[in-house]
């Protein structure tokens, strides 16, 4: 089956949050090299994965709450508890290796 021009010009809702991880991520770097001074927590924070750094950054940083970080992720409100908090614990293990 053939798609018309309209219909290969649409994106999937995986692929739009696809793109908007990508945006959301460069935000959140953004924030990181405008808010954090301390370069051991700025190193931490850019070894998480991505979905975890935006989490963090958007919670922690920004104020938004997790219900909102969800909607934005297009994911469920546990997921990002459960990433935050993994986050927080790769974050806690970093500074404690470095003496921070």
């Amino acid at each position: 089956m053939r798609m018309t021009k309209t219909q290969e010009m649409l994106l999937t809702e995986k692929e739009i949050i696809r793109e908007s991880r990508k945006i959301f991520d460069r935000w959140a770097i953004r924030i990181l090299i405008n808010e954090f001074e301390n370069e051991v927590l700025m190193t931490a924070v850019m070894r998480l994965g991505k979905v975890e750094r935006i989490i963090i950054v958007l919670n922690i940083v920004g104020d938004i709450p997790p219900k909102a970080i969800a909607y934005l992720l297009g994911t469920n409100v546990n997921s990002v508890y459960v990433q935050k908090r993994t986050a927080l614990k790769k974050l806690r293990d970093y500074c404690l290796q470095e003496g921070f």
